[in-house]
């Protein structure tokens, strides 16, 4: 496996940032300090060793407001590196498992470790000292959140969560009370044989960073309207993958007024192997029966993806975008 590549974090990027980054004190020290604010007086919440791999969460200011483990913090933004490691994507595929994992846990005030597990619509609790506790209900307002942390309630059992824990306990319960069956929806027409090869390719790189993707052909027996706006609204993204014949098809049609109706973000891909990118978009926009191209190029849509087969450094570019427009759609 190649070392991984890094590169400086820029003040913002227009691409929004990746998934996965990496400590580093700026100024030679070895540790990287979090703090549960973004400015000089915020609280230590934690001291990172360089190296050590972070989830990305937010933007704030000059701040990044990162997950390491199961604790939430702010780092100056000149102690981050971004981790691109497109040939050796072990540690995204993890930190995506951790971010969208069934279960949740830390460890409580007494040093109990306590277990959060998705069931359905119910959110089963189990501490390590008695065993299973009932399910979650919530942060009890009887009590007074206090410096150590909140109070939490199940049906036989209060205890405490710990101030460094409770934002990332809260970011979690939200994204499974919101969270959705697939990662991207891809929408394509079959009238060119080279792009359903290409959604293929892309569904097979992303199912290994650990990301579902609604590929028709694979995830319906038979096709109704139904179905797909089903599948479209329980997508975190879609994904148009634009050609010369895609908006002459019905279906793709369907699917992107689907997408604009249940406000799915809406991405283009563009096989730049067979097809200009400008060219492409001249193309479908002098073509005045399809209404549909405001949504495309216009502020429904991103700023469009270019993929190649042929070039390697446009795939992984074009790879590494997807993801984090995905991570972005998840942290929103």
């Amino acid at each position: 496996m190649g070392r991984a590549r890094q590169m400086v974090i820029p003040a913002r990027q227009a691409e929004g940032l990746p998934l996965t980054m990496v400590a580093r004190q700026a100024d030679g020290h070895s540790e990287v300090v979090l703090k549960n604010m973004p400015c000089p007086e915020g609280s230590v919440v934690a001291m990172v060793p360089n190296g050590q791999l972070l989830t990305f969460i937010a933007e704030h200011g000059g701040y990044n407001k990162v997950c390491w483990g199961q604790t939430e913090g702010y780092a100056r933004r000149g102690n981050m590196v971004l981790a691109k490691t497109p040939h050796a994507p072990t540690h995204v595929k993890q930190a995506t498992q951790r971010r969208m994992a069934k279960t949740f846990q830390f460890t409580d005030t007494k040093g109990d470790i306590i277990t959060l597990s998705r069931d359905g619509d119910a959110v089963n609790v189990h501490a390590s000292s008695v065993g299973n506790v009932g399910i979650w209900e919530g942060f009890d307002s009887k009590y007074t959140r206090g410096r150590q942390g909140h109070v939490y309630k199940t049906k036989g059992r209060h205890g405490m969560v710990p101030r460094q824990s409770v934002s990332a306990l809260l970011a979690c319960l939200q994204r499974w009370e919101c969270a959705k069956k697939w990662s991207v929806f891809a929408c394509h027409s079959k009238k060119r044989p080279y792009t359903p090869g290409l959604v293929r390719m892309v569904k097979s790189h992303l199912k290994a960073r650990g990301y579902d993707t609604f590929f028709d052909t694979d995830a319906l027996v038979s096709i109704c309207k139904e179905e797909l706006e089903g599948a479209i609204a329980n997508s975190n993204i879609f994904i148009l993958f634009l050609d010369d014949k895609t908006l002459d098809s019905e279906w793709c049609e369907f699917e992107i007024l689907a997408a604009v109706k249940h406000k799915v973000p809406i991405h283009i891909v563009v096989d730049v192997d067979h097809h200009g990118v400008e060219d492409l978009i001249d193309y479908w926009r002098n073509d005045r029966k399809k209404g549909n191209t405001r949504y495309l190029f216009g502020a429904y849509s991103h700023q469009l993806i270019a993929h190649s087969v042929k070039h390697e450094a446009l795939h992984d570019d074009a790879m590494l975008k997807i993801e984090q427009r995905i991570s972005m759609a998840l942290n929103e």
